[in-house]
């Protein structure tokens, strides 16, 4: 039994899409090898070795003359590794860390170092939060009379929202919160829309 598996591919449309203009071509300028690790089969490592292609542009005012045709639904442009393998590798990232999550990673067999997990997770779009319905303000100085914050957080959920920072206090934040929050909404981009009904302030 092999140690590895390896698997050759090829694409089978005749055509590919500019990816700067969109036009379509069948117009063939090359070809190259393009090696890509995939999710271990029996535990076993799967490298997936793509023939793809390079194709001219039919569109004389596209920028872009010649572009190499693209595989959204398998990998990235330039990536070594499939896009379920690197969401595998974010998931242990996300769950273990980075040198934990390589360790767990060998003896699962995904490749991958703890530098590339820490830049997966550093990738990772979190889903839009839902929107906050009770919020908690709290204030306090970084720095007495220089440097003060402010944190927003979900009281429901037990979240953090955000972590504002004011170059200066502003005085008796509880009592003209009204007044105030908009104010952070506006700056924090944050999903409030009735502050005066869904205010509860932390007192320090």
């Amino acid at each position: 039994m092999a140690d590895e598996i390896t698997l050759t591919l090829r694409t089978t449309s005749p055509t590919a899409s500019c990816p700067s203009c969109g036009t379509q071509s069948s117009r063939i300028q090359s070809r190259y090898t393009r090696k890509l690790h995939d999710l271990p089969s029996g535990g076993r490592p799967v490298h997936l070795i793509m023939h793809v292609r390079r194709f001219f542009c039919k569109k004389r005012t596209c920028a872009q003359k010649m572009f190499t045709e693209r595989l959204p639904e398998l990998c990235r442009p330039h990536a070594q590794r499939t896009k379920r393998l690197q969401k595998a590798l974010c998931q242990l990232g996300l769950t273990a860390g980075g040198q934990a999550g390589t360790d767990l990673g060998s003896e699962l067999g995904l490749s991958g170092s703890r530098d590339t997990i820490l830049r997966l997770v550093r990738q990772h779009q979190q889903p839009d939060p839902p929107k906050s319905r009770i919020v908690g303000v709290d204030d306090w100085a970084w720095k007495r009379r220089l440097r003060y914050g402010t944190l927003i957080c979900d009281l429901e959920r037990g979240l953090p929202i955000e972590l504002c920072k004011w170059k200066e206090k502003v005085a008796a934040f509880g009592r003209n919160a009204g007044r105030f929050l908009p104010h952070i909404a506006r700056k924090e981009t944050l999903p409030i829309t009735n502050s005066e009904e869904i205010l509860a302030v932390i007192p320090n």
